[in-house]
Protein backbone atom coordinates (compact mmCIF):
# COMPACT_ATOMS: atom_id res chain seq x y z
CA UNK A 1 0.00 0.00 0.00
CA UNK A 2 1.32 3.38 -0.55
CA UNK A 3 2.11 5.94 2.17
CA UNK A 4 1.25 9.19 2.17
CA UNK A 5 4.56 11.84 2.87
CA UNK A 6 3.72 14.24 6.43
CA UNK A 7 3.89 17.74 5.43
CA UNK A 8 6.21 20.15 6.74
CA UNK A 9 4.30 22.80 7.23
CA UNK A 10 6.85 25.98 6.85
CA UNK A 11 6.54 28.97 8.55
CA UNK A 12 5.52 32.22 6.77
CA UNK A 13 8.10 34.98 7.15
CA UNK A 14 7.33 37.61 9.62
CA UNK A 15 6.68 41.07 8.13
CA UNK A 16 9.43 42.57 9.25
CA UNK A 17 9.19 46.86 9.37
CA UNK A 18 10.10 49.05 6.75
CA UNK A 19 13.23 51.14 7.03
CA UNK A 20 15.69 53.17 5.54
CA UNK A 21 19.53 53.17 5.66
CA UNK A 22 21.07 55.81 7.67
CA UNK A 23 24.09 57.73 7.34
CA UNK A 24 25.61 60.87 9.13
CA UNK A 25 24.72 62.99 6.11
CA UNK A 26 20.95 62.16 5.84
CA UNK A 27 20.97 62.07 9.69
CA UNK A 28 21.63 65.82 9.40
CA UNK A 29 19.43 66.59 7.04
CA UNK A 30 16.11 64.23 7.59
CA UNK A 31 17.10 63.59 11.41
CA UNK A 32 16.18 60.09 10.72
CA UNK A 33 17.77 57.48 13.24
CA UNK A 34 18.44 53.80 13.41
CA UNK A 35 16.95 51.25 15.95
CA UNK A 36 18.62 47.77 15.50
CA UNK A 37 17.41 44.65 17.14
CA UNK A 38 19.56 41.60 17.71
CA UNK A 39 18.64 38.51 19.91
CA UNK A 40 22.06 36.60 20.10
CA UNK A 41 21.68 34.47 23.23
CA UNK A 42 19.20 33.03 26.00
CA UNK A 43 20.33 34.88 28.07
CA UNK A 44 22.86 37.00 29.96
CA UNK A 45 24.83 37.58 33.02
CA UNK A 46 24.26 41.32 33.51
CA UNK A 47 25.35 41.51 36.74
CA UNK A 48 28.84 40.64 34.91
CA UNK A 49 27.98 42.25 32.02
CA UNK A 50 27.90 45.77 34.32
CA UNK A 51 31.01 45.14 35.81
CA UNK A 52 32.61 44.63 32.53
CA UNK A 53 31.54 48.01 30.52
CA UNK A 54 31.85 50.28 33.72
CA UNK A 55 35.78 49.16 33.09
CA UNK A 56 35.57 48.85 29.42
CA UNK A 57 35.46 52.51 28.19
CA UNK A 58 35.39 56.34 29.49
CA UNK A 59 32.79 56.54 26.63
CA UNK A 60 30.11 54.38 27.74
CA UNK A 61 28.16 55.59 30.66
CA UNK A 62 25.56 52.94 32.68
CA UNK A 63 22.27 54.49 32.66
CA UNK A 64 19.34 54.14 35.47
CA UNK A 65 15.72 53.69 33.61
CA UNK A 66 13.73 53.43 36.54
CA UNK A 67 14.12 51.78 40.74
CA UNK A 68 11.74 49.09 39.64
CA UNK A 69 13.31 48.29 35.84
CA UNK A 70 16.08 45.29 36.77
CA UNK A 71 15.74 42.96 33.27
CA UNK A 72 18.09 45.36 31.28
CA UNK A 73 21.08 47.39 31.35
CA UNK A 74 21.03 50.89 29.49
CA UNK A 75 24.41 52.14 28.84
CA UNK A 76 24.85 56.05 26.65
CA UNK A 77 27.42 56.40 24.20
CA UNK A 78 29.19 59.73 24.19
CA UNK A 79 30.24 61.21 21.05
CA UNK A 80 32.15 64.12 19.31
CA UNK A 81 28.95 64.83 17.46
CA UNK A 82 26.88 65.31 20.61
CA UNK A 83 24.03 63.20 19.08
CA UNK A 84 22.63 60.72 21.33
CA UNK A 85 23.33 56.82 21.77
CA UNK A 86 21.83 54.38 23.88
CA UNK A 87 22.00 50.79 23.92
CA UNK A 88 19.40 48.49 25.50
CA UNK A 89 20.86 44.91 27.07
CA UNK A 90 17.94 42.98 28.25
CA UNK A 91 18.62 39.77 30.38
CA UNK A 92 16.71 37.31 27.97
CA UNK A 93 19.89 37.78 25.19
CA UNK A 94 18.27 40.85 22.88
CA UNK A 95 20.52 43.94 22.49
CA UNK A 96 18.61 47.00 21.16
CA UNK A 97 20.97 49.91 19.42
CA UNK A 98 19.73 53.07 19.59
CA UNK A 99 22.18 55.20 16.78
CA UNK A 100 25.18 53.13 17.36
CA UNK A 101 27.87 53.47 15.29
CA UNK A 102 29.01 50.85 13.38
CA UNK A 103 32.71 50.18 15.63
CA UNK A 104 30.28 50.72 18.83
CA UNK A 105 27.72 48.43 18.12
CA UNK A 106 30.27 45.71 16.71
CA UNK A 107 32.47 46.01 20.22
CA UNK A 108 29.09 45.63 23.02
CA UNK A 109 27.98 42.63 20.06
CA UNK A 110 31.34 41.00 21.06
CA UNK A 111 31.32 41.91 24.52
CA UNK A 112 28.31 40.07 25.37
CA UNK A 113 28.77 36.93 22.81
CA UNK A 114 31.76 36.06 25.61
CA UNK A 115 31.21 32.93 27.04
CA UNK A 116 31.76 34.13 30.29
CA UNK A 117 28.78 36.15 30.45
CA UNK A 118 26.51 32.89 29.77
CA UNK A 119 25.29 30.49 32.26
CA UNK A 120 25.51 27.45 29.69
CA UNK A 121 26.97 28.12 25.84
CA UNK A 122 23.88 29.43 24.68
CA UNK A 123 24.40 31.61 21.77
CA UNK A 124 22.63 31.36 18.85
CA UNK A 125 24.38 30.47 15.33
CA UNK A 126 25.73 33.88 13.87
CA UNK A 127 23.47 33.11 10.74
CA UNK A 128 20.42 33.25 12.51
CA UNK A 129 20.92 36.47 14.64
CA UNK A 130 22.12 38.26 11.32
CA UNK A 131 18.66 36.89 9.87
CA UNK A 132 16.31 37.34 12.55
CA UNK A 133 17.49 41.30 13.40
CA UNK A 134 14.99 44.14 13.10
CA UNK A 135 16.19 47.75 12.26
CA UNK A 136 13.09 50.08 12.29
CA UNK A 137 13.90 54.38 11.93
CA UNK A 138 12.93 56.64 14.17
CA UNK A 139 12.63 60.18 15.04
CA UNK A 140 12.60 62.81 17.48
CA UNK A 141 9.06 64.94 17.30
CA UNK A 142 7.32 67.59 19.88
CA UNK A 143 4.79 65.57 19.54
CA UNK A 144 3.33 62.31 21.46
CA UNK A 145 5.38 59.29 21.34
CA UNK A 146 4.32 56.81 19.00
CA UNK A 147 4.85 54.66 16.14
CA UNK A 148 3.18 55.26 13.00
CA UNK A 149 3.89 53.70 9.44
CA UNK A 150 7.01 52.13 10.79
CA UNK A 151 8.28 55.16 12.16
CA UNK A 152 9.35 55.12 15.56
CA UNK A 153 8.75 59.16 16.94
CA UNK A 154 10.04 59.98 19.87
CA UNK A 155 8.98 62.96 21.89
CA UNK A 156 12.21 65.48 22.61
CA UNK A 157 10.87 67.31 25.23
CA UNK A 158 11.71 65.35 28.38
CA UNK A 159 15.04 62.90 28.34
CA UNK A 160 14.25 61.01 31.03
CA UNK A 161 10.64 60.27 29.81
CA UNK A 162 12.27 59.65 25.88
CA UNK A 163 14.47 57.20 27.85
CA UNK A 164 11.12 55.45 29.49
CA UNK A 165 9.73 55.28 26.27
CA UNK A 166 12.95 53.77 24.24
CA UNK A 167 13.45 51.24 26.99
CA UNK A 168 9.50 50.24 26.38
CA UNK A 169 10.20 50.14 22.59
CA UNK A 170 13.52 48.03 22.96
CA UNK A 171 11.49 45.35 25.50
CA UNK A 172 9.14 45.15 22.35
CA UNK A 173 11.47 44.67 19.46
CA UNK A 174 13.66 42.59 22.38
CA UNK A 175 10.39 40.20 22.42
CA UNK A 176 10.09 40.39 18.37
CA UNK A 177 13.29 39.26 17.98
CA UNK A 178 13.69 36.72 20.36
CA UNK A 179 10.33 35.00 18.92
CA UNK A 180 11.82 34.75 15.39
CA UNK A 181 14.70 32.68 16.35
CA UNK A 182 12.47 30.59 18.45
CA UNK A 183 10.51 30.02 15.71
CA UNK A 184 13.12 29.43 13.65
CA UNK A 185 15.04 26.83 15.77
CA UNK A 186 11.62 24.82 16.38
CA UNK A 187 11.32 25.22 12.19
CA UNK A 188 14.42 23.03 12.58
CA UNK A 189 13.29 20.94 15.10
CA UNK A 190 9.87 20.01 12.98
CA UNK A 191 12.19 19.01 9.68
CA UNK A 192 14.33 16.59 11.83
CA UNK A 193 11.81 14.75 12.96
CA UNK A 194 9.11 15.06 9.72
CA UNK A 195 11.68 13.47 7.91
CA UNK A 196 11.97 10.69 10.23
CA UNK A 197 8.74 10.12 10.40
CA UNK A 198 8.05 10.13 6.67
CA UNK A 199 11.21 7.26 6.62
CA UNK A 200 9.56 5.25 9.24
CA UNK A 201 5.84 5.12 7.13
CA UNK A 202 8.13 4.05 4.03
CA UNK A 203 9.24 1.19 6.09
CA UNK A 204 12.50 2.11 5.54
CA UNK A 205 15.25 1.19 8.23
CA UNK A 206 16.80 4.51 10.52
CA UNK A 207 20.07 3.70 12.28
CA UNK A 208 20.46 6.79 14.26
CA UNK A 209 23.13 7.56 16.66
CA UNK A 210 22.12 7.74 20.17
CA UNK A 211 24.14 10.69 20.52
CA UNK A 212 22.22 12.31 17.51
CA UNK A 213 19.39 11.74 19.71
CA UNK A 214 20.92 12.98 22.92
CA UNK A 215 21.27 15.94 21.36
CA UNK A 216 17.95 16.65 19.77
CA UNK A 217 16.03 15.87 23.15
CA UNK A 218 18.72 18.82 24.65
CA UNK A 219 17.87 21.21 22.07
CA UNK A 220 14.51 20.41 22.39
CA UNK A 221 14.28 20.78 25.89
CA UNK A 222 16.64 24.09 25.96
CA UNK A 223 13.83 25.65 23.64
CA UNK A 224 11.29 24.51 25.63
CA UNK A 225 12.95 26.18 28.39
CA UNK A 226 13.65 29.50 27.21
CA UNK A 227 10.39 29.69 26.02
CA UNK A 228 9.15 29.25 29.37
CA UNK A 229 10.92 31.49 30.68
CA UNK A 230 9.96 34.43 28.95
CA UNK A 231 6.31 33.90 30.01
Amino acid sequence: SSSMKLPVLKRVPRKKPTWTETNILNQLEEQYFNAIAYATADWYDLDRLKERFTLLSKSFELLPISNIIDNVLCIKIYRETKEKSEVFIFDDGAVIFWNVQNDDEKLILNEVNKNYFFFFDNQYPKDLINNEKEIMNFIETSTVSTINNDIIKLNRQSESEQLLDKYTVSNALALSVKLGIWEALLDDEVEFVADLANRLKQGKHIKIEHGLMQSKSGELYSLKHAVNLSH
